[in-house]
Parts: structure tokens; sequence; C-alpha cells
């Protein structure tokens, strides 16, 4: 209001002003006309007069009134122009306070912000710079504020730890782009180990002599933990490819010998730790000397031309490189040349500018040493880490490596000594009979001849007392297959009453000179019909019977069998026995035996020794009773085979009971009973074998003259000769009711001579004599083509029951015989010309039985034998023929032929032989044409064997 009232007054002022000053003017004109015109003056008082004063004050006041009104436009426009300029004053006012506000706001928060802020000029300068800039950058504010963002006070890296160079700075890059810059990560260096991380914006400032505006906060913790997880997650990619490679060298070591796993394991280690240098030492177990094991792939071929393994080196005249031995601790040297007590490398030994050489230790003893050299770098913790992992590896691995192949020499020498132990026992055993043969057919020969009382009782000695030593030489060896675990058993079917029965009947001699009872008890709900090994059962049993004799002056023995347990398990085949069996077998069931006798008892003390070797119950019984102390042992042994246990009860001077249990399956019948539980069966009339004509093939002198002698006295010729080559001779040359075959023999053993004689005389009874009768020689027997076995010592009185049962039509007459029981090679020619038709052509059950003792199970393994080899053997012999082989075609032809005659496939051992006629007479258009009738023949026994014998 003040400036508006001045500009007013000052307005009025102005028109008074203007209007004295036009007045004073008309008052000076009028004197000058007064004193120029006196007549006006004179005159002054007429009305003329009068109307000029009108008129000058009426033209006064008309400019005074427009003066006003000018005068008052002015000033009200004025007063308005005023009124607006304080108005604007006003605002400017309040914006100068508000800004002030700002300013001060951005004063406190530029110095507040808990992140470093710093303000450049278009030139880089930094003009402005916030209080947290000097706690990260550890200057004062003043002094960050003096410096230019390229500046080189403080060495700035990468992120993976290189240099960075000032055109990488993100305030660099937002001047020279314009563009803004987003979280630039950069490491402040401020000393060796003191690193800053901060993270970087940077931003254009669009203002005339700005540049950028940078901030930055610090993320040192964040990198750090980030480090520390990316060094975990190196640890834990290092521990993964450790650990697979350990993997890979336990595999490899499976596979491979100790110096190939030493190159793998050294190849490997170099690789992983970039070295071109590696080797392996062994430290001797004085600690005084080490040998080198292998070098590195690489280190032979390109640096080290020193030998390889066996070199050994004194731990005191060694070079540094041995340090790790005495100071038991990995030993590192980055700068091997400035080593003052480095000594000379041998010879041919590369250049060492590194190394770094680890031990293994074990109680307290350095074992090994795993080096590497060389590398570009400096060796670091890491790899020390790396090298002691795979050198600790590597070492357990050796050991274990070195165990196997210690294990593996002691297997070898076990096992030699078993083979040698077997072969020993087995020369053994053929040797100890066959004189024992001799002695026991011997005396009973000369039992048989005129004797008087005297030569009659030294005879009986001589033979019982032949039988026992013989009973003494079979427990020995028995025992000692046993230990040697060559114990085989059978897997047969058989009745348990008949076995028993005979038993009984072997005993009844014995128990009734000796004045006892003898009885057996089968419970009702034991099977009759087991599957098992009856031989096995019936050698148990007559041990612990012959025991409960033995020691039983009076009273009685009884045998009871009942079932222990009936789980009721099923049993399952396979293969071509499946269907038939699984129809006959449903049941495992375990049964129970015990033999109780009066005898002298035993003491307790002396129970738990009855079934150790070479233990009885005191010394006064060997001497009283006799025995090796092997009996009950063999027992336990054949028990625990066949799934069993056995145990003792006893009271001293009242008797014993032995208590046996053993596994067998059920079934509905028995096919098969073994030729050694039958009691000694006597021929009807051995005088029906008079006149056979016998080949008999015999290395010992003495079992000639005893089989002749034996064989002699019923009047059976035996053609006698001393190996497998004579015996083959002698059936091509001569016409024999049947072969008796010894196993060994020098130059051919009977088997060899056995499958000869059987392709050629398909017909010709062949029964060994042999002094081994374990499932596996009877086996090997029939493989070979024989008809049947007898042990030895020979029971002539089982020998002529063989011979009757084999030669199936003996006549009195032997040519007539002969010509019915052998065929020759020019009978079988005209014979191939019309082949039965009848189903036994093709497959003679009964004679293939025949042959095996009437053993089923053996036929249906062989018959197995056959269905899975004649197809191949048919596709053999037709290739031959397709490719013209003449050779070819004769041997498999010959083979099936042999194969068809042994299971008594006539038809197919027919048309083979035509093939091999017609081969031999180089004619192979014949051969060719008789493939589609061997086809047909094989074809045929497959199928009759598939629906007959199978099912």
């Amino acid at each position: 209001m003040i400036f508006k009232k001045s500009h007013i007054n000052f307005s009025i002022f102005l028109s008074t002003a203007i209007i004295l000053f036009i007045f004073s003017i008309g008052c000076t004109e009028k004197s000058y006309e007064v004193s120029h015109n006196s007549e006006m003056l004179i005159c002054f008082g007429h009305s003329s007069d009068w109307s000029v004063f009108i008129r000058w004050l009426l033209g006064i006041g008309a400019f005074v009134i427009v003066t006003l009104l000018i005068s008052l436009f002015w000033n009200r426009r004025l007063v308005r122009q005023i009124d607006e300029r304080g108005l604007v004053e006003n605002e400017l006012k309040i914006s100068l306070e508000k800004l002030n506000i700002i300013v001060e706001k951005y004063r406190v928060l530029f110095e507040s912000f808990p992140i470093g802020v710093s303000v450049t000029d278009k030139e880089g300068n930094i003009i402005e710079a916030n209080p947290e800039s000097e706690l990260l950058l550890g200057i004062s504010t003043s002094k960050h504020s003096s410096r230019k963002i390229d500046g080189k006070e403080w060495k700035i890296i990468r992120p993976d730890g290189t240099l960075m160079p000032p055109e990488e700075y993100a305030s660099v890059r937002a001047i020279k782009t314009q563009q803004l810059v987003e979280n630039a990560e950069m490491g402040i260096v401020k000393g060796e180990e003191d690193t800053t991380w901060i993270n970087v914006h940077a931003a254009p400032i669009p203002l005339e002599g700005y540049g950028v505006i940078i901030t930055y906060h610090d993320i040192t913790k964040r990198k750090f933990v980030e480090q520390e997880l990316a060094d975990n997650q190196t640890r834990l990619d290092r521990n993964q490819q450790l650990t697979q490679t350990r993997l890979d060298l336990v595999e490899y070591a499976r596979n491979h010998n100790l110096d190939e796993l030493l190159t793998k394991v050294l190849d490997d280690v170099v690789s992983m730790v970039e070295s071109p240098i590696g080797f392996y030492h062994f430290v001797e177990e004085d600690q005084n000397s080490i040998s080198l094991q292998q070098w590195s792939t690489r280190t032979l071929n390109e640096f080290c031309k020193m030998g390889g393994k066996g070199l050994h080196y004194p731990i005191s005249k060694a070079g540094v490189w041995v340090d790790c031995v005495i100071q038991k601790k990995p030993v590192v040297h980055n700068d091997y040349k400035s080593l003052p007590h480095k000594r000379g490398l041998p010879e041919g030994h590369a250049e060492v500018i590194r190394e770094l050489v680890v031990p293994v230790i074990r109680q307290g003893s350095v074992c090994a040493i795993l080096g590497v050299g060389n590398k570009k770098e400096n060796y670091t913790e890491k790899d020390v880490d790396t090298i002691s992992f795979l050198a600790d590896v590597t070492w357990q691995i050796v050991e274990q490596k070195q165990a196997e192949e210690a294990l593996v020499k002691a297997k070898e020498v076990a096992e030699a000594a078993t083979r040698a132990k077997s072969d020993f026992l087995a020369n053994m055993s053929h040797e100890i009979r066959t004189p024992m043969n001799v002695i026991i057919g011997m005396s009973r020969l000369i039992r048989e001849t005129p004797l008087n009382e005297e030569q009659r009782e030294y005879a009986d000695i001589v033979f019982n007392s032949s039988e026992i030593l013989l009973s003494l030489i079979e427990d020995i060896l028995d025992f000692s297959k046993i230990e040697a675990g060559k114990v085989e058993l059978e897997h047969v079917n058989f009745d348990l009453k008949e076995l028993i029965d005979r038993i009984t009947e072997i005993l009844k001699i014995k128990v009734s000179e000796k004045g006892l009872t003898l009885s057996s008890y089968i419970s009702s709900d034991v099977p009759r019909f087991l599957k098992g090994d009856p031989n096995r059962l019936r050698q148990v049993i007559l041990n612990l019977m012959n025991n409960a004799v033995k020691f039983t002056d009076k009273g009685e023995i009884t045998i009871s069998i009942e079932v222990e347990n009936n789980n009721g398990n099923s049993i399952s085949y396979t293969n071509q026995e499946s269907n038939h069996a699984n129809n006959r077998y449903n049941s495992l069931s375990v049964i129970s035996f015990s033999v109780t006798d009066t005898g002298i008892g035993i003491p307790n003390e002396r129970l738990d020794r009855m079934f150790q070797p070479f233990s009885q119950a005191d010394a006064s019984t060997t001497r009283k009773y006799g025995g090796t102390g092997l009996g009950l042992v063999i027992s336990k042994r054949l028990v625990e085979f066949m799934g069993g246990t056995i145990s003792v009860e006893s009271e001293y001077g009242k008797g014993s009971r032995f208590q046996f249990t053993a596994c067998f399956e059920k079934c509905e019948e028995a096919v098969y009973i073994p030729e050694s539980v039958s009691p000694e069966r006597k021929t009807s009339d051995p005088s029906e074998l008079a006149g056979l004509h016998l080949i008999m093939a015999e290395d010992n002198e003495f079992n000639q003259i005893l089989v002749l002698k034996m064989l002699g006295k019923i009047g059976i010729i035996v053609d006698v000769v001393s190996n497998g080559i004579e015996a083959t001779e002698a059936v091509r040359k001569n016409s024999y009711d049947a072969v008796l075959m010894d196993i060994q023999m020098p130059e051919m053993d009977g088997f060899e001579a056995a499958r000869i004689i059987r392709c050629e005389q398909p017909h010709i009874p062949i029964i060994a004599m042999t002094a081994n009768v374990t499932p596996k020689d009877r086996a090997d027997c029939v493989a070979a083509g024989m008809d049947g076995y007898i042990s030895k010592p020979i029971d002539p009185e089982k020998l002529c029951d063989l011979l009757k049962r084999h030669i199936k039509k003996p006549l009195s007459d032997s040519q007539t015989l002969q010509s019915i029981t052998n065929l020759s090679q020019a009978n079988l020619s005209q014979n191939l010309s019309s082949p039965q038709s009848d189903s036994r052509a093709v497959f003679d059950k009964q004679e293939f039985l025949n042959r095996i003792s009437g053993n089923e199970i053996v036929m249906r393994q062989l018959l197995d034998i056959v269905t899975k080899n004649l197809p191949d053997y048919i596709n053999t012999l037709k290739t031959a023929a397709d490719s013209d082989d003449i050779n070819g075609v004769i041997i498999q032809a010959h083979n099936i032929k042999g194969f068809a005659a042994n299971c008594s496939a006539h038809r197919l051992r027919d048309a083979s032989y035509q093939i091999e006629l017609a081969a031999k007479s180089n004619n192979m258009e014949k051969v060719k044409l008789l493939m589609n009738d061997i086809e047909q023949e094989g074809n045929k026994l497959l199928s009759l064997i598939q629906v007959d014998v199978i099912r």
C-alpha cells in the first residue's frame, strides 16, 4: 500500500504542477498584452475583457479535467501493476523459502545417504561427494572431491580378479555414452589382502556443466558369501571328481595288474594338477630306501629317460624330493633351483623346476610316496589336498590288489595242492584197490579149492583181514575226499523200505553170530519213495549199525525212522525234466533216523569227542574193538551234506542212541535202486554164461590173472590186453560178447577206448572195471558209451550178474551167441538197406535203459543233451556236405553215428553210417541225397524224445 500511495501522490503533484505551469504562462502573456496594448487594460473592466478571462479559465479547466482524467486512468493502471508485482514478489519469496527447504533436505539426504554418491562435471572431475564415500573409499570428502573418476589412487580389479582399466569404469562409460550404467561390480584393492567390492550405478546429468552422478554401495560381504559358495561348489566338484576317480580306479583295478593301475593313477594325477611329471615309489619297511614303481606315461615319453620299475634309492643319499619321508608330511618346492641342499639328479632324469611330493602313512610308517613336478604355476594347497587324497586311495587299492594277488597265488598253491591231493587220492585208491582186489579175489578162490581144516582157517583169516583192511582204506579215502570238498551227492529215486530191508539183511549174519536181536521201525507217515543219495544214506546207517553191533554183546539193536518235519514246500524243475518231475515230486521231507543199542555206552566226558577225527571213547576201546575213529566223522559230514544234523545220547554201561536227520524229496514211485545197496545177488545158474567170449583191457597182471581165474571157473573165455589201443584193435579183429574195460591204463585210457568201440560196434556191451565209483565217475562211464560198471575189488558174483544183464541172450553155444549179439561192419551194411519201421528203430528206449542200468534220471539227462546238440551236429554235417568237404562229412557222420548208437537211435545211426560210406567212396552226390534222410531221422528222434520219453 505504501508503494501505491506514493505513486498517487506523485500523480496529483504532477497534475498541479502542470496547471500552475499553464497558469503562469497565461499571466505572463497577459502582462505582456497590457503593457503593449493599453487599450485593453483601460477597458479591462468592460465585458469584453471578462469573456477572454472566462475563455482562458475554461481552457485551463478543460485542460485540468483532461489531465485529471488521464492521471486517474494512469494511476489506476499503475495501481494494478503495482498489485500484480506485489503478488509476484510474494510468491517469489515463498518459492525461495521452499527452495531453501528443498536444498536443506537435499543436503541432509546427500550427506546422510547410506551409499556413496559422487557428482562430476562433464570433464569427469568430481565436484561433490557425500561422507559415505569417505567411509567406503577411506579418504576424506575434500580429497575425494579433488580427484578425477579415472584417477589411479587405487588398484581397481574386475570380478575375476584381473586389473580393470579406467575405460571400463562405470562413470567413464556413462560420460562417454550418455547412457545409464547399472550394476557394475569392481573391487578396490587397498592393501595386499584388503579389497572392498562395490556395486556402481552411473547416470548422466542433463545440465550444462555437469557430467554424471555416481552411486555405489558396499557388496564385500555378498562377494565373500558368493566366493564361499563358489569355493564350496569347487570343493564339491573336486570331491565328486576325486570320488569318481576313486571309483574308476577301483573298477579299473579289477581287470588290470598293479603296474597298469599305477600308470593310470599317475596319468590321472598329472592331468588333474596340470603337471607333466608324475612318479610313484614304495618305501621299504626299514624306512631307509625307496623303490620306483612307475612313471606317468607322459614322463616316460617326453621327459625322463631313466629306467622303470625296480630302481632303488637310499633315502640318505636321495635328494630333497624324499624330504616327505623324513618329515612325514607333504613337501612343496615351488623354486627347486634355489634350494641350497638339493642334490644332483640321476642321469636321464628330467630337469626339475617345481615339485610336490606327498607321503602315504600307515601306523606311523611311510608306505609310499606320490609326486608330481614342473607345473607352470606354483603348487597350491588345493594341489596338495588332491595329490594326498589320490595317494591314499591308490595305496588302499594297492594293498587290496596285493592282497588279491597274494590270495590268488595262495589259491593257486592251494588248488595245486588240492589237485595233487586229489590226484594222489585217486592214484592211491587205484593202487591200493588193485592189490586188494588180487588179495581178496585170490583168498576167495583159495577158499573154493579143496582145503584141510587148518588151511581153510588160514584162508578165512586172510579173507576177513583183507575185508577189514579194505573197509579201513575206504574210510580213510572217504575222509580225505570230504576234507578236500570232493564229495558229490546223487539225486535219484529210491525205495526207503527196500533200502532198510537190504541193510538189515546184510547185518543178519553178524547179529545172529553175537546172539543179538535186530529190529526196524518205519513210521506210517514216512514216505516210502524218496529222492536223494541212497548210497550215502546207506553208508551212514550201516556205519551206525555196524558200530552198534560191534559195541553190543547182548540185547538188541533197533533202527527207527520217523518224519522230523514236512513243510510241504513245492519243488520246481526246468528244461525237459520239468513237466514229468512236477507230476511226481511235490514236497520236501526231513526224515529222522535213530539207531539204538544196549551196548557198552559212552562216558559223559567222552561224548563231545565222538565226532572228532581219529577219536573213540578211550584207548581201550581201540585195542579191544579196533577201528580208526573215522566212521562217525564221515557220517557227520555226510549227514550235513544231506542237509541234516547228527547227535548222540548215551549212558555208560547201558547203551547208546545215535540220531540224525536228512532232507529228501518225496516221489510217487522209485525208478532207481542203486546197485551198491543191493544185497549180494547170485545168478540163478552161473553156468548159463559158459561159452561167452570176452575181451578184458587191464594193465595190472595180477588183476588179469584174478579175472581169468574167476571167469574161467564158470567157462567164460577171456582175451587179455594191456591198454585201450590193443582193446580197440582186438574188437575190430574179433567178435566178442562183451568188453571188460579198466579205466586207468597207459597209452589210451578206458574212456577213449570205449568211445571208439561204441562208434564202431554199437551193440557190444562194455563194462567198466574201476576203483572210482563216484557219481561223476559213473556219469563219465555212461558218457563214454559204457553199459555198466563194477568197482574193485571185483565180486565175481556181481560181475556175472552184470554180464547176464547186459548180454541179452546168453546161450551155451558161444558161436550162436556171438552171431546174435555182435554185428560186424559187413552185417551192419547189409542191415542198413532194410531199416526197421517201428518206433523202436527210431529210439529203443528199453535198450538204452538197459545200457544205463535202468536209471531214468540219467536217461533224461543224456536225452536232454541229445535234444540240445543233435541239431547242431546235423547242421555241421550239412555245411560240410554243401561245401564238398569230404573229410568234414566223414568225421561228422562218424560222430553222429556214434552219438546215435550210444542212445540206441538205430535209424539215425544207420542213416549217418550210409553217409559215412558214401563220403568214403567220394560220392558227394549221394551224400547230398542222403542228407534229407538224416534230417528226417533226426527230427523223428527229437519228436519221439519229446512226446514219448519226456512225457
